[in-house]
C-alpha cells in the first residue's frame, strides 16, 4: 500500500464533493480482534468436522456443532491498482445460505484521520491482528450467484451491480475501476470453512469464529487457519478475552506471530499478480 500522505490524498480526491467532516475515532464502533493459527500441515485441509487434533487443539471453546461454507475470491488490476490505494473488493458466495452471498468494497487505514467524508457504509471497525490496529469502512452488495460465479467472475457484472445498488461504494471504486476495467483479473479462488464457538473462563457469553480457507481447486495445497471474535470498541471486555486467546494458543502450540491479513496471502499465491 502507498504511504498515508499519498492514502489521504487520494481519499481527498474522492470526497471532495462531500463538505462534512473525515470519520472520528468514535465512527469504529465495532473492533474484531484476529489471530492467525499455526497449525500443523499435517492437518487435513478441508475437514468436515473439528472432531480430533482440531478440537483438542482449541480445547478452551465449546463449538456449536456444524458449520458454514463460503467461496471467496478477490478482484484487483495485475499491478494492484485498488490495494495501492487501500481497497479491498471481495466476491464471496455463501455455499449454506446463497441469499447471503455478498460482494464487499472495503476501504482500509492506518489511521481514522485517513478516511473522507463516507455516506451510508455498512460498518466502521478496527481491526485488530495481534495486536496492530487497522481500521476499515466498508459497504455490502447482495448478489445471486446465478448472476455472478464466484469461480469465473464477471468484472463488468460486478462493477455494474456495484454501481446500480450502491452509488455511494461507486463513487469510491468506480473513478478507478473504469479506466482499467479490461485489466481486472480475480485471485485464486478460497474455499471456506466457519465454525462458531463459544470462549470458556471469559465473563458472560463471548462468541469466536474459527475459519479454515484453502484453495477450492487445491494448487497450491494448503491452508491458512485463524481465529477471530468481535464486540463494541467501547467493551472493556475484549481485551480481556483477546489475552485469553492468546494464552491458550500459546499453550497449544498453535499462536503465530503474524500480523499479515489474509487478503494478502490470497493475491500472494494467485498467478496473475505476482
Amino acid at each position: 500500500m502507498k504511504n498515508i500522505s499519498v492514502l489521504a490524498v487520494f481519499f481527498t480526491v474522492i470526497f471532495t464533493a462531500f463538505a462534512a467532516h473525515a470519520l472520528d475515532i468514535s465512527d469504529f464502533t465495532q473492533s474484531e480482534y484476529a489471530f492467525p493459527a499455526n497449525e500443523s500441515t499435517e492437518l487435513k485441509i478441508a475437514p468436515k468436522t473439528l472432531a480430533g487434533k482440531r478440537e483438542a487443539l482449541y480445547n478452551f471453546l465449546n463449538f456449536e456443532p456444524g458449520s458454514k461454507v463460503r467461496l471467496i475470491t478477490y478482484i484487483d488490476t495485475p499491478d494492484r491498482q485498488l490495494g495501492e490505494n487501500s481497497l479491498i473488493i471481495r466476491v464471496r458466495e455463501d455455499l449454506s445460505k446463497p441469499k447471503k452471498s455478498k460482494i464487499t468494497v472495503k476501504l482500509r487505514a492506518d489511521s481514522p484521520k485517513d478516511f473522507g467524508d463516507l455516506k451510508k457504509y455498512r460498518k466502521a471497525e478496527i481491526d485488530i491482528v495481534n495486536g496492530k490496529k487497522y481500521y476499515s469502512a466498508s459497504y455490502d452488495i447482495r448478489y445471486n450467484p446465478e448472476d455472478i460465479d464466484v469461480r469465473k467472475v464477471d468484472v463488468a457484472a460486478v462493477m455494474d451491480l456495484i454501481e446500480k445498488k450502491n452509488p455511494e461504494a461507486w463513487s469510491i471504486v468506480g473513478p478507478l475501476l473504469k479506466p482499467c476495467r479490461d485489466r481486472i483479473k480475480q485471485t485464486i479462488v478460497m474455499l471456506g470453512l466457519y465454525w462458531k464457538g463459544r470462549i470458556t473462563e471469559v465473563p458472560g457469553l463471548v462468541w469466536a469464529d474459527y475459519t479454515i480457507w484453502s484453495p477450492y481447486y487445491k494448487t497450491p495445497s494448503i491452508f491458512m487457519a485463524s481465529l477471530s471474535f468481535k464486540g463494541a470498541s467501547s467493551d472493556k471486555n475484549l481485551e480481556r478475552v483477546a489475552q485469553r486467546i492468546k494464552d491458550a494458543m500459546l499453550a497449544n502450540g498453535i499462536f503465530s506471530q503474524s500480523t499479515g491479513s489474509k487478503t494478502q496471502q490470497i493475491f500472494d499465491m494467485s498467478p496473475d499478480f505476482n
